[in-house]
């Protein structure tokens, strides 16, 4: 799809219809996050107002999102990943509607779900606490913060080392 300044879509291909299901005709003028409505995989919201992408795209700058969810037309959340390319600044004539950047939405679907033995856990600490293994979020939106935390030290003090979750299980519910 591509994607215009004021992040309306202007270009739509038969690969995004089918990842997708929407036409030519139902996206075109959209905005682009109106019709992906798109999650990261640790479930904070990937479509928003500040879109990292456009402020990527608006720099000159690529920008991709790995591993995400995208909203189908008939409602289901499809797992998707997103790569772009970004218009270099003398292709373009900031005229309306002019072209900023093309993003490629990949079906990520198809990929084997499971965890691979050597996928690593990545700790998300900055804004939103959050984790993640094989690019899918674990539920810990329900967490305490101070469960949270004690699982952050505890990985982070054994980086590099295996923990067995026994000796997890004692440092995060002692006397369990």
């Amino acid at each position: 799809m591509a994607i215009d300044e004021n992040m309306r879509i202007v270009g739509w291909n038969s690969g995004a219809e089918g990842l997708l299901g929407y036409s030519p005709s139902e996206v075109i003028g959209s905005g682009c996050g109106e019709v992906l409505q798109g999650v990261h995989s640790s479930g904070e919201p990937l479509c928003s107002v500040a879109c990292e992408g456009m402020s990527c795209f608006l720099r000159g700058e690529t920008w991709s999102a790995r591993s995400c969810r995208l909203r189908h037309k008939n409602g289901e959340m499809v797992a998707a990943a997103i790569s772009t390319l970004v218009m270099p600044a003398y292709a373009k004539d900031r005229s309306d509607g002019d072209v900023v950047a093309v993003a490629f939405l990949h079906d990520s679907g198809l990929a084997c779900k499971g965890p691979h033995v050597s996928t690593p856990l990545r700790i998300y600490t900055l804004g939103h606490f959050c984790l993640t293994v094989a690019g899918e979020g674990l539920a810990v939106d329900k967490w305490q913060r101070k469960k949270a935390v004690m699982l952050l030290k505890c990985l982070v003090s054994r980086l590099g080392r295996p923990l067995h979750r026994e000796r997890l299980i004692e440092y995060m519910w002692p006397g369990t």
